[in-house]
């Protein structure tokens, strides 16, 4: 189970979100995010992320759960070793974000990877035309 409770103080509860490695599916997040709002004794939520991103929606869809949380409790963000791309973005949904000066973060956008094979297809006398 991810779900974890950090803190607590005289019954006053502070919920832990654990977001690891490559952000592939929102669901357990979204989840754990949601049963935390609606907990009256969890006070807070901290979402400690260690991840380089992911899928774009599962991101989104993880961003959009702190969003609604915060309106009605706070919401901090804890950045590990790596926080990129959609783990930053998840991370700015939170109302503050902590982070060690040495924390891979930033770059919110895509990577893609190809393969370039254009000197294997010269080679072969395979050309690409523009229309």
């Amino acid at each position: 189970m991810l779900e974890r409770i950090v803190l607590r103080i005289h019954r006053k509860l502070i919920g832990l979100v654990e977001i690891k490695g490559i952000v592939l599916s929102a669901r357990p997040y979204v989840e754990q995010i949601q049963r935390f709002r609606k907990t009256s004794n969890v006070k807070a939520i901290l979402v400690r992320i260690d991840s380089p991103g992911g899928s774009v929606a599962p991101s989104q869809e993880i961003y959009e759960a702190i969003h609604r949380a915060r309106k009605e409790k706070p919401v901090i963000a804890s950045l590990g070793s790596v926080a990129a791309s959609g783990g930053y973005y998840i991370a700015s949904a939170a109302e503050k974000i902590f982070a060690n000066p040495g924390t891979l973060t930033g770059s919110i956008g895509v990577a893609m990877h190809t393969r370039n094979v254009r000197d294997l297809m010269s080679k072969i006398g395979v050309e690409s035309s523009v229309i």
